[in-house]
């Protein structure tokens, strides 16, 4: 199911005030490196906060309406995720993100919360 597939997280932006968490938004990248058309279906995915995972984010997956489609070689799709800004990053600080569906894993990236 993973095979060929390819993730990366983006945050914007990646260092915020605690007033501006609302404005967070979280971007999925699910690239097909591979030869076929695959299922990049994101149903199982895994986001680990400072390594541990998130019950928020899992909710949030569960909840949310999956097509199932395929992606074609050499492609990419994006799906955003708005609003979970408050709920991921509770208190100031640095918060280490990765995204992980099955055996492949997103490149860490750090979003950093500042009080003021």
């Amino acid at each position: 199911m993973t095979k060929g597939l390819e993730l990366a997280l983006l945050p914007r932006p990646s260092e915020l005030r605690m007033r501006d968490r609302g404005a967070f938004l979280l971007d999925i990248v699910v690239s097909n490196r591979g030869p076929t058309a695959i299922d990049p279906s994101l149903n199982d995915a895994r986001l680990s906060i400072n390594g541990e995972d998130s019950v928020y984010f899992a909710l949030a997956m569960s909840n949310r309406i999956h097509c199932s489609s395929q992606l074609a070689s050499s492609h990419s799709e994006t799906t955003s995720w708005p609003g979970m800004g408050r709920i991921l990053f509770p208190r100031p600080g640095e918060y280490t993100l990765v995204l992980s569906l099955g055996d492949v894993s997103a490149p860490p990236v750090v979003v950093r919360v500042r009080r003021w």
